[in-house]
């Protein structure tokens, strides 16, 4: 693949990308200029990450975050400009997760799920701190943060004798179910407006949509149907459009917020696991792979809903 080449080469010349460091634009890991709309390029080499490669967040300086690189438990981070991962941290305690977020103040959570916490780790310092602990989740396995910084965990019970769960944990540092019995909970994500709340269902292979207001789930629809144990992670762009992550299936799929199929994108691994947005200009996204242990991107028409969170003030 192409190497050492900023994301700015997805959408422009290079003059116009050193016009954009005077004004301390995000950059992104490095992947090919030559990308066109949905073509996936590899990002970093195979097999540096474990076979639990999961949950990456892009920073507001453009730095992405995977969780297990090169053993499980840690967080590798691809740096703005590289293609290269290396060793971000290790969590405590034996701890592990599947996920991270940044909310809107522009810090990293990550949900650990050995030690069902929520942990908040400083970018500078690596300074681990344990924001909540609920004993009562089967896993904290995925999730989203609104933009006043409440947090909606995916919580999924892998057995056919105990349910699933969503649980809200406010501001205030309170947890309760939102949402119950739903199986095998995983990809989580809110509406741009936040009016709704997405989730899949990987043994179903469904993906729903709840109604969102007051911390209230309600009218819970299926959007659309995936062929069982063929769906993980989800997001969200700007327009609405849900892009699905078809892990077996090699691809990602885009799907309108009502239900309809409006575009697949293939990969060149057969397992990816979750997805991020990121980018100068939030259009790039980054998709973690399973079976070949690494990151594929591509770039796309609309700024992801995360992107939006960390960039509010140039978001048009």
């Amino acid at each position: 693949m192409t190497a050492q080449l900023l994301l700015s080469g997805f959408i422009a010349l290079i003059t116009s990308a050193q016009a954009d460091v005077s004004v301390s634009t995000p950059r992104a890991p490095t992947v090919s200029p030559s990308a066109s709309i949905n073509e996936a390029k590899v990002l970093t080499g195979n097999g540096l990450f474990t076979k639990g490669i999961e949950g990456p967040a892009v920073d507001a300086d453009g730095n992405l975050y995977v969780v297990n690189f090169a053993k499980s438990g840690t967080i590798g981070v691809v740096k703005a400009g590289s293609n290269k991962p290396e060793l971000f941290t290790t969590l405590p305690d034996g701890g592990v997760s599947n996920s991270i977020r940044f909310n809107a103040k522009k810090e990293m959570l990550v949900a650990d799920r050995i030690k069902h916490q929520l942990l908040k780790i400083d970018l500078q310092s690596k300074a681990i701190v344990v924001v909540a602990t609920n004993k009562d989740f089967n896993q904290p396995n995925d999730f989203t943060v609104s933009r006043s910084g409440d947090i909606y965990f995916s919580d999924p019970s892998w057995s056919s004798k105990k349910k699933g769960n969503i649980w809200l944990l406010t501001t205030d540092g309170k947890f309760s179910i939102v949402g119950q019995d739903l199986k095998a909970v995983n990809g989580i994500e809110l509406s741009p407006d936040e009016s709704k709340l997405y989730f899949t269902e990987s043994i179903s292979g469904a993906l729903y949509s709840f109604d969102l207001k007051d911390h209230k789930l309600t009218n819970k629809k299926l959007v659309y149907q995936f062929k069982k144990d063929t769906v993980d992670g989800i997001k969200v762009d700007m327009s609405g459009a849900i892009y699905a992550v078809r892990i077996g299936e090699g691809k990602v799929d885009r799907i309108s917020p009502d239900g309809k199929l409006l575009s697949t994108i293939q990969l060149h691994g057969k397992e990816p696991t979750n997805l991020t947005f990121g980018g100068k200009d939030g259009k790039t996204l980054f998709i973690t792979i399973r079976d070949h242990g690494n990151i594929e991107a591509f770039q796309t028409n609309e700024a992801g809903r995360d992107w939006n969170l960390l960039h509010q003030s140039q978001a048009k």
